[in-house]
């Protein structure tokens, strides 16, 4: 597994993490820690139910947009993965993977111009 898969695997976590607090901040009317800091005295808020109305979307939205690219991510990096790291080169139309030129030590990569221009 590479840093990047983890790294999306992360992002993902995070909006889902973000997701739950949003819902269960809207569902027991609670200000979650995560959205005011450490040691804040949450008590003390003047009014609750007016913060809760307008942080809920901006945080359910934002884990939304950290699933969302965290999921793009990691299904890229496993297309690109799947695809034998060759991804970028078949999605722009210039794969040549099947192009091989068979030497003394060994089979070694010629590109589809050297092919067309008759260097091969």
């Amino acid at each position: 597994m590479s840093f990047g898969m983890i790294l999306d695997l992360l992002i993902m976590a995070c909006g889902v993490y973000m997701i739950y607090w949003a819902v269960q901040m809207r569902s027991s009317n609670k200000i979650p820690a995560m959205l005011v800091g450490k040691g804040f005295p949450i008590d003390r808020a003047k009014d609750p139910d007016g913060f809760i109305r307008f942080t809920f979307p901006f945080t359910f939205s934002t884990g939304v947009v950290l699933f969302a690219l965290g999921l793009v991510g990691a299904l890229g990096l496993f297309y690109h993965l799947s695809a034998g790291g060759d991804a970028d080169a078949d999605r722009a139309g210039r794969s040549d993977r099947h192009l091989r030129h068979d030497t003394d030590e060994g089979t070694e990569k010629v590109s589809g111009r050297d092919k067309i221009r008759g260097i091969v």
